[in-house]
């Protein structure tokens, strides 16, 4: 943020240049500056400086280079002490009571243990519910997580993800869809049906939705409603040929029923 008070390391021109080469003169400023110092980063972009690996620091990052001093690597109780000051302070003013969760934040992210890490995205929720940099944040960390633990089979885990992001906006599309594949995983189908049909009263063209629900249909060879659920994922997109080919089988599966 030079040239306010401080020259602007970035150039005299830095302001005037188009939104791309800023960042590419940005990025080779920093670079070189690595070359001959510590640096750090007050962000949530762990990939701000390419080929540069960041080390988590309370509210800040530095940039792993021989130029960082070895007590501050090893130092674990700066990062202690420096992440948790005044934490518990409530602020009368928007602004310093937005700025505070930002430790906390910075701790869930960090956190290697993945149930750990729920748990302080979820107190960081209930300490600070008013500050909407953090909520949209939250639910960021959180639907990754989510993924993170249905790719690992951690459905349980996974559906307990979704579920508190529904406390916190349960208009979620996202959450209601994954809650539903993941209660169908553990074969809950009653439940991924309310999830699905949930969406649909939020936004009745959802097309995943009812594709879901001829899915699920088909589960159970209830073939009347799959090819009614898969009729209406074709209304929306007239194009998709593989509905096309699913319908046509589960119009087979019918006939052999009679």
């Amino acid at each position: 943020r030079g040239g306010l008070v401080f020259r602007n390391i970035y150039g005299e021109d830095f302001r005037k240049l188009p939104k791309q080469d800023k960042e590419q003169r940005r990025i080779f400023v920093e670079q070189s500056y690595v070359l001959t110092r510590p640096i750090f980063y007050s962000t949530f972009n762990k990939n701000i400086l390419p080929n540069y690996n960041l080390l988590y620091a309370g509210a800040i990052y530095a940039v792993d280079t021989p130029f960082l001093p070895q007590w501050f690597k090893k130092n674990s109780l700066f990062k202690e002490i420096y992440s948790f000051r005044s934490i518990y302070q409530k602020y009368f003013d928007y602004r310093s009571n937005a700025l505070v969760p930002v430790y906390y934040f910075m701790e869930a992210t960090n956190e290697i243990d993945n149930y750990k890490k729920f748990l302080l995205l979820k107190y960081s929720y209930f300490l600070w519910p008013e500050v909407d940099w953090l909520i949209n944040n939250i639910k960021f960390e959180l639907h990754n997580l989510g993924y993170k633990m249905f790719n690992e089979n951690k459905y349980e885990f996974c559906i307990d993800i979704y579920k508190f992001l529904l406390t916190i906006d349960k208009t979620d599309i996202n959450a209601l869809l994954n809650l539903g594949v993941a209660y169908e995983k553990i074969n809950n189908f009653d439940l991924a049906e309310s999830c699905y049909t949930e969406v649909l009263k939020i936004d009745k063209n959802n097309p995943t939705a009812y594709y879901n629900l001829g899915v699920l249909y088909w589960h159970k060879n209830d073939w009347d409603k799959v090819i009614h659920y898969f009729n209406q994922v074709l209304k929306l997109q007239p194009d998709n040929q593989v509905v096309k080919n699913y319908i046509y089988r589960a119009m087979m599966e019918k006939n052999k029923t009679k």
